[in-house]
């Protein structure tokens, strides 16, 4: 899941956009971003 949402990839960043479209996909976003900080 994370790898999907991966910030480092530019090829999603088109696909950020989609989730913080989706409330719920935008906290699994943000959930992995803090999981990757750890």
């Amino acid at each position: 899941m994370i790898q999907l949402i991966n910030p480092s990839t530019s090829k999603n960043l088109e696909t950020q956009k989609n989730y913080f479209r989706e409330p719920n996909l935008g906290i699994l976003y943000l959930a992995a971003i803090l999981e990757q900080n750890d």
